[in-house]
């Protein structure tokens, strides 16, 4: 790791509406730079001094907007339904990297029936990356071979669990 600097801060807003409604937003800013000369080899293979260039992987803002309902409908079945949408404004890529692309809202939604009936819960849970979005997680070169890691699609589950 370079010698580098980092400072940010990170601020929560929960507003609960109603008993069974609450609404919040969280935002992350961070600020991060090589400072001192630190030479090493950049996206195309060739030797760059990385001063003042941010830490890769870190993006300056990360902001996250939700919405979770969660209501009782008999003692043992609860109906909840949540809402999220992540939004990073730039990729988080490798230092000196030129390689761009669109990256911006994730939507993932949370409908549920919730049961209890004994030792046993079960509910649905529906849908991660809910619009199917194409973007990267990450993008490095190794020796000629440029990797870029795709995040997963569309997601959708359903939970089971057993109280020992």
């Amino acid at each position: 790791m370079p010698k580098s600097r980092l400072y940010g801060a990170e601020a929560q807003l929960s507003l609960r509406l109603s008993r069974a409604l609450t609404i919040g937003a969280d935002a992350t800013y961070v600020n991060s730079k090589i400072s001192a000369p630190f030479a090493n080899v950049d996206f195309y293979g060739f030797s760059k001094d990385f001063e003042g260039e941010p830490l890769p992987f870190a993006p300056k803002w990360s902001m996250v907007g939700r919405a979770d309902f969660d209501q009782p409908v008999t003692e043992h079945l609860t109906f909840f339904a949540g809402a999220n949408v992540n939004y990073h404004p730039q990729p988080m890529l490798r230092s000196g990297s030129s390689q761009r692309q669109t990256y911006g809202f994730l939507y993932a939604g949370r409908p549920r029936w919730h049961q209890d009936v004994g030792r046993i819960s079960y509910g649905q849970r529906l849908g991660r990356n809910i619009t199917n979005q194409y973007y990267w997680t990450g993008v490095n070169l190794v020796l000629d071979v440029v990797s870029r890691y795709a995040a997963q699609p569309a997601t959708y589950g359903m939970t089971l669990s057993y109280k020992i």
